[in-house]
Protein backbone atom coordinates (compact mmCIF):
# COMPACT_ATOMS: atom_id res chain seq x y z
CA UNK A 1 0.00 0.00 0.00
CA UNK A 2 1.10 3.63 -0.53
CA UNK A 3 0.65 6.22 1.64
CA UNK A 4 0.64 10.25 0.58
CA UNK A 5 1.21 12.66 3.07
CA UNK A 6 1.26 16.65 3.48
CA UNK A 7 0.83 19.48 5.91
CA UNK A 8 -0.24 22.88 5.05
CA UNK A 9 -1.50 24.92 8.01
CA UNK A 10 -2.39 28.03 9.38
CA UNK A 11 -4.94 29.47 12.13
CA UNK A 12 -6.77 32.32 10.12
CA UNK A 13 -7.93 35.56 11.77
CA UNK A 14 -9.85 37.12 9.63
CA UNK A 15 -10.56 40.62 11.43
CA UNK A 16 -6.84 41.02 11.42
CA UNK A 17 -5.50 43.80 8.46
CA UNK A 18 -2.10 41.78 8.55
CA UNK A 19 -2.23 39.19 5.50
CA UNK A 20 -0.25 36.12 5.60
CA UNK A 21 1.85 36.23 3.02
CA UNK A 22 4.67 33.45 1.46
CA UNK A 23 7.46 34.04 4.41
CA UNK A 24 5.10 33.01 7.03
CA UNK A 25 4.73 29.47 5.57
CA UNK A 26 8.58 29.54 3.55
CA UNK A 27 11.19 30.73 5.65
CA UNK A 28 12.38 29.39 8.92
CA UNK A 29 11.91 25.80 10.75
CA UNK A 30 8.32 25.05 9.84
CA UNK A 31 8.86 24.76 5.75
CA UNK A 32 9.92 21.27 4.14
CA UNK A 33 9.63 19.90 1.00
CA UNK A 34 9.26 16.40 0.50
CA UNK A 35 11.68 15.15 3.46
CA UNK A 36 10.12 16.67 6.72
CA UNK A 37 9.47 13.21 8.20
CA UNK A 38 12.81 13.11 8.66
CA UNK A 39 13.87 16.34 9.92
CA UNK A 40 13.97 17.25 13.45
CA UNK A 41 10.17 17.80 15.32
CA UNK A 42 8.24 21.10 14.79
CA UNK A 43 4.68 21.84 15.25
CA UNK A 44 4.03 21.07 10.94
CA UNK A 45 6.05 17.52 10.63
CA UNK A 46 4.84 15.27 14.09
CA UNK A 47 1.93 13.87 12.17
CA UNK A 48 4.22 13.59 9.01
CA UNK A 49 7.12 11.60 11.51
CA UNK A 50 5.10 9.51 12.99
CA UNK A 51 3.15 8.45 10.09
CA UNK A 52 6.08 7.34 8.49
CA UNK A 53 7.09 5.47 10.97
CA UNK A 54 4.65 3.41 11.52
CA UNK A 55 3.77 2.91 7.91
CA UNK A 56 7.09 1.82 7.00
CA UNK A 57 6.89 -0.71 9.96
CA UNK A 58 3.72 -2.21 8.41
CA UNK A 59 5.86 -2.31 4.44
CA UNK A 60 3.84 0.81 2.91
CA UNK A 61 4.98 2.91 1.09
CA UNK A 62 5.14 6.45 2.01
CA UNK A 63 5.74 9.54 0.01
CA UNK A 64 5.32 13.15 1.36
CA UNK A 65 4.57 16.83 0.06
CA UNK A 66 4.92 19.88 1.96
CA UNK A 67 5.21 20.56 5.09
CA UNK A 68 4.01 24.35 6.22
CA UNK A 69 2.93 25.89 9.58
CA UNK A 70 2.68 29.85 9.53
CA UNK A 71 1.67 31.25 12.52
CA UNK A 72 -1.91 32.59 13.25
CA UNK A 73 -2.46 36.02 11.81
CA UNK A 74 -4.87 37.46 8.61
CA UNK A 75 -6.48 35.90 5.45
CA UNK A 76 -3.40 34.29 3.61
CA UNK A 77 -2.85 35.79 0.43
CA UNK A 78 -4.69 33.92 -2.73
CA UNK A 79 -1.68 33.24 -4.84
CA UNK A 80 0.26 31.91 -1.71
CA UNK A 81 -2.47 29.69 -0.57
CA UNK A 82 -2.78 28.40 -4.62
CA UNK A 83 0.68 28.01 -4.92
CA UNK A 84 1.15 26.08 -1.30
CA UNK A 85 -1.59 23.87 -2.58
CA UNK A 86 -0.71 23.05 -5.83
CA UNK A 87 2.89 21.74 -4.73
CA UNK A 88 1.20 19.52 -2.99
CA UNK A 89 -0.98 18.27 -5.87
CA UNK A 90 1.77 18.18 -8.23
CA UNK A 91 3.40 16.41 -5.85
CA UNK A 92 0.34 13.74 -5.90
CA UNK A 93 0.15 13.67 -9.50
CA UNK A 94 3.98 12.62 -9.37
CA UNK A 95 3.33 9.41 -6.84
CA UNK A 96 -0.13 8.07 -7.99
CA UNK A 97 -1.22 5.47 -7.74
CA UNK A 98 -1.74 6.41 -4.13
CA UNK A 99 -3.93 4.21 -1.46
CA UNK A 100 -4.08 6.58 1.17
CA UNK A 101 -4.21 10.53 1.78
CA UNK A 102 -3.02 11.61 5.11
CA UNK A 103 -3.08 15.64 5.86
CA UNK A 104 -1.99 17.47 8.62
CA UNK A 105 -3.94 20.71 8.36
CA UNK A 106 -5.52 23.03 10.59
CA UNK A 107 -9.21 23.53 9.79
CA UNK A 108 -9.69 27.26 10.02
CA UNK A 109 -7.31 28.15 7.61
CA UNK A 110 -8.79 30.98 4.88
CA UNK A 111 -7.27 32.88 1.98
CA UNK A 112 -8.40 35.43 -0.16
CA UNK A 113 -11.20 33.70 -2.47
CA UNK A 114 -11.40 30.62 -0.29
CA UNK A 115 -13.39 30.48 3.13
CA UNK A 116 -12.73 27.07 3.39
CA UNK A 117 -9.15 26.21 2.31
CA UNK A 118 -9.52 22.73 4.07
CA UNK A 119 -12.46 21.74 2.09
CA UNK A 120 -10.88 22.76 -1.19
CA UNK A 121 -7.24 21.31 -0.92
CA UNK A 122 -9.51 17.65 0.07
CA UNK A 123 -11.42 18.36 -2.90
CA UNK A 124 -8.81 18.96 -5.21
CA UNK A 125 -6.80 15.94 -3.92
CA UNK A 126 -10.54 13.28 -4.11
CA UNK A 127 -10.19 14.45 -7.92
CA UNK A 128 -7.05 12.93 -8.44
CA UNK A 129 -6.96 9.89 -6.30
CA UNK A 130 -10.81 9.03 -7.48
CA UNK A 131 -13.63 7.53 -4.98
CA UNK A 132 -11.68 4.50 -3.85
CA UNK A 133 -8.57 5.49 -2.55
CA UNK A 134 -8.99 7.32 1.34
CA UNK A 135 -8.34 10.23 2.71
CA UNK A 136 -7.47 11.32 5.94
CA UNK A 137 -7.06 14.22 7.66
CA UNK A 138 -5.87 15.67 11.34
CA UNK A 139 -6.89 18.76 12.48
CA UNK A 140 -6.84 21.82 15.12
CA UNK A 141 -9.39 21.41 18.07
CA UNK A 142 -10.29 24.69 16.78
CA UNK A 143 -11.14 23.80 13.40
CA UNK A 144 -14.10 24.46 11.60
CA UNK A 145 -16.32 21.18 10.15
CA UNK A 146 -17.87 21.83 6.93
CA UNK A 147 -19.47 19.92 4.06
CA UNK A 148 -16.79 20.22 1.90
CA UNK A 149 -14.10 18.41 3.95
CA UNK A 150 -17.25 15.89 5.54
CA UNK A 151 -17.63 14.76 1.57
CA UNK A 152 -14.24 14.29 0.54
CA UNK A 153 -12.22 12.94 3.71
CA UNK A 154 -13.10 9.31 4.11
CA UNK A 155 -11.62 10.05 8.64
CA UNK A 156 -11.00 13.38 10.11
CA UNK A 157 -9.80 13.32 13.72
CA UNK A 158 -9.20 16.47 15.79
CA UNK A 159 -6.60 16.80 19.04
CA UNK A 160 -8.24 17.47 21.77
CA UNK A 161 -5.79 19.14 24.40
CA UNK A 162 -4.98 22.67 24.65
CA UNK A 163 -1.99 23.60 25.11
CA UNK A 164 -1.73 21.26 22.04
CA UNK A 165 0.41 18.18 23.69
CA UNK A 166 -1.47 15.63 22.07
CA UNK A 167 -0.49 16.11 18.25
CA UNK A 168 1.93 12.88 18.32
CA UNK A 169 -0.78 10.44 20.03
CA UNK A 170 -3.68 12.08 18.20
CA UNK A 171 -1.69 10.72 14.59
CA UNK A 172 -0.71 7.76 16.35
CA UNK A 173 -4.35 6.71 16.62
CA UNK A 174 -4.79 8.05 13.03
CA UNK A 175 -2.01 5.77 11.42
CA UNK A 176 -4.06 2.37 12.41
CA UNK A 177 -6.69 3.61 9.67
CA UNK A 178 -5.31 3.03 6.48
CA UNK A 179 -4.78 -0.51 6.48
CA UNK A 180 -8.52 -0.79 7.87
CA UNK A 181 -9.47 1.24 4.96
CA UNK A 182 -8.19 -0.57 2.23
CA UNK A 183 -9.20 -4.08 3.39
CA UNK A 184 -11.66 -6.03 2.70
CA UNK A 185 -15.30 -5.53 4.73
CA UNK A 186 -17.64 -2.71 5.85
CA UNK A 187 -17.06 0.77 4.21
CA UNK A 188 -16.53 3.27 7.30
CA UNK A 189 -19.22 6.46 6.72
CA UNK A 190 -18.61 9.78 7.73
CA UNK A 191 -21.11 11.21 10.65
CA UNK A 192 -20.96 14.38 12.31
CA UNK A 193 -23.10 15.76 15.56
CA UNK A 194 -24.85 18.61 16.20
CA UNK A 195 -23.47 21.08 18.88
CA UNK A 196 -25.76 20.43 22.03
CA UNK A 197 -29.20 23.07 22.45
CA UNK A 198 -29.96 23.96 25.80
CA UNK A 199 -33.46 23.49 27.00
CA UNK A 200 -33.70 27.11 26.53
CA UNK A 201 -33.18 26.92 22.43
CA UNK A 202 -29.84 29.14 23.20
CA UNK A 203 -26.29 27.70 22.14
CA UNK A 204 -24.46 26.17 24.96
CA UNK A 205 -21.46 24.19 25.76
CA UNK A 206 -22.56 19.71 25.87
CA UNK A 207 -22.87 18.18 29.44
CA UNK A 208 -19.15 16.93 30.35
CA UNK A 209 -18.79 13.40 29.20
CA UNK A 210 -16.74 10.78 31.53
CA UNK A 211 -14.06 10.72 29.08
CA UNK A 212 -13.56 14.30 29.16
CA UNK A 213 -13.62 13.98 32.89
CA UNK A 214 -10.86 11.77 32.55
CA UNK A 215 -8.92 13.75 31.36
CA UNK A 216 -9.22 16.49 33.86
CA UNK A 217 -6.79 14.37 35.54
CA UNK A 218 -3.63 12.95 35.76
CA UNK A 219 0.11 15.16 35.26
CA UNK A 220 -0.58 17.88 32.77
CA UNK A 221 -4.18 18.45 34.27
CA UNK A 222 -2.27 19.44 37.60
CA UNK A 223 0.19 21.52 35.87
CA UNK A 224 -2.91 23.03 34.31
CA UNK A 225 -4.44 23.96 37.55
CA UNK A 226 -1.53 24.88 39.57
CA UNK A 227 -0.85 27.50 36.76
CA UNK A 228 -4.46 28.39 37.26
CA UNK A 229 -3.83 29.15 41.00
CA UNK A 230 -0.95 30.62 41.03
CA UNK A 231 -2.50 32.75 38.40
CA UNK A 232 -5.53 33.36 40.56
CA UNK A 233 -3.23 34.41 43.33
CA UNK A 234 -1.08 36.53 41.09
CA UNK A 235 -4.33 38.63 40.54
CA UNK A 236 -5.91 38.80 44.05
CA UNK A 237 -2.55 39.72 45.21
CA UNK A 238 -1.85 42.88 42.72
CA UNK A 239 -6.07 43.72 43.80
CA UNK A 240 -4.92 43.99 47.09
CA UNK A 241 -2.43 46.13 46.64
CA UNK A 242 -4.18 48.56 44.55
CA UNK A 243 -6.63 48.90 47.36
CA UNK A 244 -3.70 49.17 49.71
CA UNK A 245 -2.49 52.66 47.35
CA UNK A 246 -5.74 53.75 46.73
Amino acid sequence: MKIFMATLATETNTFSPIPTGQAAFTTGREWFRNDASRQPATIGNIPLTIWRRLGEVDGHEVAESICTFAQPAGSTLRHVYEGLRDMILEDLHAAMPVDVVLLFMHGAMVAHGYDDCEGDTLAKVREIIGPKAKIGIELDLHCHLTEAMRQNADAIITYKEYPQVDIGDRATAFSQFPSAMVSPGPMSRMSARRWWSSPTGMNARPPISRAASERSSGPCALRRRRASTASIKVSTLRSCRARVRS
